[in-house]
C-alpha cells in the first residue's frame, strides 16, 4: 500500500469501526464526519480535507477516514477520486455487501469512466486494475448486521458514539477469536505493506 490512504465508508458506524482497528494497531489517522464537511462555509471542504491530509501538516497521518453519509455518495466520491488519478494516495472504499451496491458501483464506474476497472480478489474484495491498486471491500450484508449476528447486539440502538465504540470493540474481539473470514481479510488488506 501507499504511505497515504483515503478510506471512504458509508456511515458513522464504519468510521468508528475503522478508528478502533487503527487505534489497536497504533496507526495515526484523521477522521472526518460528513456533517463536518456539509456544515462549513469553505468552498471545497472535501478537497481541502484531502489536501491537508497530503500536506506537511498531515505528515504523520497514514489514513484519512471519511464518512460519506450513504452508499450513493460513497460510490460517487470513489469514482471521482479515481478519475483524478492522484498517485499521492490510495483509495480504500468500504461498502455494505449487498448485490445492489456492487451493481451501483459498476454502473457508476461505467457511466463515468466508460470501462471496467475492478478485478475481483475474493467474495468481499476487489482491486482496481491500474498500477495504483485501489481497494474496494464489501462487508457481508452490513456492519450493523454483522454486529447483530456475531455479537448479538443492535448497534443502531446504542445512544452515543462511546456506547457504539464499546460494542464495536467487543465485536472486533469476537471476530478475532472466531477467526471470521471477511474480518481477517479486511485486516490483511488494510495493514499489508
Amino acid at each position: 500500500m501507499r504511505d497515504k490512504t483515503v478510506i471512504l465508508c458509508e456511515g458513522v458506524h464504519d468510521l468508528i469501526f475503522f478508528s478502533i482497528l487503527f487505534d489497536q494497531n497504533g496507526i495515526n489517522y484523521k477522521m472526518i464526519r460528513n456533517h463536518e464537511l456539509t456544515e462549513t462555509r469553505e468552498r471545497t471542504p472535501e478537497t481541502n480535507a484531502i489536501m491537508h491530509f497530503l500536506s506537511r501538516k498531515g505528515k504523520g497521518i497514514r489514513f484519512l477516514l471519511k464518512d460519506e453519509d450513504g452508499c450513493t455518495k460513497c460510490i460517487d466520491n470513489f469514482t471521482i477520486l479515481y478519475e483524478d488519478k492522484d498517485d499521492r494516495y490510495q483509495i480504500f472504499l468500504c461498502l455494505d455487501g449487498d448485490q445492489n451496491n456492487l451493481s451501483r458501483l459498476r454502473r457508476s464506474i461505467q457511466e463515468r469512466l466508460r470501462k471496467d476497472i475492478l478485478l475481483r480478489l475474493s467474495d468481499h474484495a476487489f482491486q482496481t486494475k491500474d498500477p495504483m491498486k485501489h481497494h474496494v471491500f464489501f462487508i457481508p450484508d452490513s456492519l450493523e448486521r454483522q454486529v447483530q449476528s456475531i455479537a448479538g447486539i443492535n448497534l443502531d440502538a446504542q445512544s452515543s458514539d462511546e456506547k457504539k465504540r464499546e460494542v464495536l470493540i467487543a465485536f472486533i474481539e469476537r471476530c478475532q477469536s472466531r477467526e471470521i473470514q471477511w474480518f481477517t481479510e479486511l485486516r490483511a488488506t488494510l495493514f499489508s505493506e
